[in-house]
C-alpha cells in the first residue's frame, strides 16, 4: 500500500474514515458522496484509488457498482484500527500535549451523552496554536465537543 495514495486528500481521508467506522457496510457513489459532503464524481475517482491501492472491493449489483472494505485482509484491519485511533477527538489532544510538552490534567465529560468534553492542560510555557487545534478537532464534528483549558505553571528555578 503506498502510503501517498491513501493520504493524499482530506476527501480520501473522510471516505477511509466512514468505510472504516462501518465495516460491514457497503456504498454506492452516491450514497458515500452524500456522507462524505462530497461530489459524487470525486467520491468515484477516489474510490478508483483505494480499489487499485487493494483497500475497497467492488461488486455489480444490477446496473450499479457497489463497493466495501476489503475483508479477511490482517493489513486492511490493522490500517483501519489506526485510522479510527488517529481520528479520535481525545487521541488528537494527547499527540498536541505530548509534542507541545504539556501535562494531559484531566479530561472531563460536561454531559451525559459525551457530546461534550473539557480537557485540562498544564505546561510551563503557553502554547500559541492551541485555540486552533482545538478548532480543528471540533470542525470535525456537527456540534463543538471540545474545550480546552490551560493552566500556566511557573517553571522552578
Amino acid at each position: 500500500m503506498s502510503l501517498k495514495k491513501i493520504f493524499g486528500s482530506k476527501l480520501r481521508a473522510d471516505i477511509l474514515l466512514e468505510v472504516f467506522s462501518n465495516p460491514e457496510q457497503d456504498y454506492h457513489v452516491r450514497k458515500l458522496a452524500a456522507i462524505v459532503n462530497g461530489h459524487s464524481t470525486n467520491v468515484s475517482r477516489e474510490l478508483r484509488m483505494l480499489e487499485e491501492i487493494g483497500i475497497l472491493v467492488n461488486r455489480k449489483v444490477g446496473r450499479k457498482v457497489i463497493v466495501s472494505l476489503k475483508k479477511d485482509d490482517p493489513s486492511i484491519e490493522l490500517f483501519g484500527r489506526w485510522i479510527q485511533e488517529w481520528k479520535n477527538p481525545i487521541s488528537r489532544i494527547k499527540r498536541y500535549a505530548s509534542k507541545n510538552n504539556l501535562s494531559l490534567r484531566s479530561v472531563d465529560r460536561q454531559d451525559e451523552t459525551g457530546d461534550s468534553v473539557l480537557v485540562i492542560l498544564e505546561g510551563n510555557d503557553t502554547p500559541s496554536d492551541l485555540e486552533d487545534c482545538v478548532d480543528m478537532i471540533n470542525s470535525d464534528k456537527q456540534k463543538p465537543f471540545l474545550k480546552a483549558l490551560y493552566v500556566w505553571v511557573p517553571s522552578e528555578s
